[in-house]
């Protein structure tokens, strides 16, 4: 009879320490999937901010391209009317695509003084994208001074440096998005 009282015993105290060991592994099973799904909350988080980004950088592209491709595009007909050799224009037609693109370049100054970059981008995203932007203004303006000066002959070397340096701080901001560089010369064309 001690015997059957040991046995009842110890299996009692079998069962009630295998129940509390899988109570404890239920709780850290429970824990660990709660910490998966915060974990893959945050990616999925991140997955959106970073869709959020691309898609804010995207549309400010297009609206920097649709606010200056008019006139950005008498600018480079002038350089491409310049530059054709096999059906060089006369020197008044030249003279009259240069001072257009000389009011074009005047307009474009004051079109990117008053673009606005988008409010979705972070903080330092925006930052560099206006840096880029200075640069882009500085072309304008360059080129404005140069065809100022000369309208059938300006060099605009100078103001292409400026373009230059716009396109690189430019493909900078898209490659910290994770895109592809744009190439904005002829976005704006």
């Amino acid at each position: 009879m001690l015997k059957k009282v040991f046995l009842i015993t110890g299996l009692l105290i079998a069962l009630v320490a295998a129940g509390c060991s899988q109570s404890g592994a239920d709780e850290e099973n429970e824990s660990n999937g709660q910490e998966t799904q915060e974990n893959e909350s945050a990616e999925n988080n991140g997955d959106a901010d970073e869709k959020a980004v691309k898609s804010a950088l995207l549309k400010t592209q297009m609206n920097l391209a649709e606010e200056l491709r008019p006139h950005h595009s008498k600018i480079a007909g002038y350089e491409a009317m310049k530059a054709d050799e096999e059906n060089q224009p006369e020197e008044e037609e030249l003279q009259a695509a240069g001072e257009e693109a000389q009011a074009a370049a005047g307009e474009a100054v004051s079109a990117v003084e008053s673009f606005e970059v988008s409010e979705e981008l972070p903080e330092t995203m925006k930052e560099e994208y206006n840096s880029a932007l200075d640069s882009l203004k500085a072309y304008y303006d360059e080129a404005q001074s140069a065809l100022k000066e000369a309208p059938e002959e300006a060099d605009l070397s100078g103001a292409q440096e400026n373009f230059d340096q716009f396109q690189e701080k430019l493909d900078s901001v898209y490659e910290e998005a994770g895109l592809l560089p744009v190439n904005m010369s002829s976005e704006l064309s």
